[in-house]
């Protein structure tokens, strides 16, 4: 018969309930059923449960660790807090990304073939004839130019001639120097006074820089890489994580870690002899788990003092600094 759960056990159960988070051990009393906690006796409370976020299987015990809350209640608040934050996006893929963003010109018009075969000034030009073509034989357009030629050309028999092109004259050097003088003249005049850009009397405005802190923090100064230097130290912070966390995991898998900590439960239970060198290789592995939360928490409170600090607390910040060891 299933027993009912005492106010510990409902407690518990309700913080991870609230939280998302799903059971993942077999209540002792009946298998079939799934609970966030194991009562350990001498050795503390077993709280965790499936992580709503990516369904890692996390817990904590109240007596291992003796800087976390002995409260089983307690100590399943404070791990659900721990992973309350849903992953960080790669700060490293994320500046590609905008940078891309900028730079992406966005999606143009492709040219149909019958785009290209169109030229609009062809048309253009081409309008008044086509209009004429259409017209002839008929009454308007045609019958107008007709009178405007006899108007030009006269009543009688003269021969037309064409108004002169100018782009068809033959522009001599005789013309040039007709129209704007010797070119020798010119050059002497020209480097006699040159232009007066150098140590000219301009305005002070057009040199003149305003500082970066007068605009707000919304503004993009062209030149200013602020929020690039922002991005790579994020990008460090990342990466620094990594680089510890792989450490820390060096030598044990989750799986091992699973194996023990159920065979822990069974030893404290009664119900498997004790075995002195597993429960050391529990308690070792547990301590590097738990150095990994603590990487994790570092990083995390690090990007948020990152993302908050102005040019120069940005200029000053140290991603290398401060990591738990």
């Amino acid at each position: 018969m299933e027993r009912s759960m005492t106010e510990t056990e409902s407690s518990i159960t309700a913080v991870f309930m609230d939280a998302g988070w799903k059971p993942n051990w077999r209540a002792p009393d009946d298998p079939s059923r799934l609970v966030f906690h194991q009562d350990c006796g001498a050795s503390g409370w077993n709280v965790g449960g499936l992580d709503p976020i990516d369904g890692t299987m996390r817990w904590a015990n109240t007596a291992i660790d003796p800087a976390t809350p002995s409260d089983p209640v307690e100590r399943a608040r404070l791990l659900v807090a721990q992973y309350a934050v849903a992953p960080v996006t790669d700060p490293e893929r994320t500046a590609i990304a905008e940078v891309e963003q900028m730079f992406d010109p966005g999606p143009q018009q492709e040219e149909t073939p019958q785009d290209e075969q169109r030229d609009p000034v062809s048309e253009v030009e081409s309008a008044p004839a086509m209009a004429g073509s259409e017209a002839v034989g008929g009454e308007g357009f045609a019958g107008e130019a007709d009178a405007a030629d006899d108007a030009r050309l006269g009543d009688g028999d003269a021969e037309f001639v064409p108004e002169p092109d100018i782009t068809d004259a033959d522009f001599t050097d005789a013309d040039f120097t007709e129209a704007f003088g010797e070119p020798e003249a010119l050059e002497a005049e020209a480097a006699a006074e040159p232009l007066a850009l150098e140590g000219a009397d301009l305005p002070d405005e057009i040199f003149e820089h305003e500082d970066a802190a007068s605009y707000g923090p919304g503004a993009f100064i062209f030149g200013d890489n602020i929020h690039t230097i922002r991005l790579a130290k994020m990008g460090r912070l990342s990466q620094r994580a990594r680089e510890l966390k792989g450490e820390l995991q060096d030598g044990w898998t989750l799986d091992e870690y699973r194996s023990l900590q159920n065979l822990i439960v069974r030893i404290d239970r009664g119900e498997a002899p004790d075995d002195a060198e597993q429960r050391a290789r529990f308690l070792a592995i547990n301590e590097r788990s738990a150095a990994m939360a603590r990487v994790d928490a570092y990083r995390e409170l690090r990007e948020a003092e990152l993302e908050a600090a102005d040019r120069e607390g940005v200029e000053a910040f140290d991603p290398e600094a401060g990591w738990p060891g």
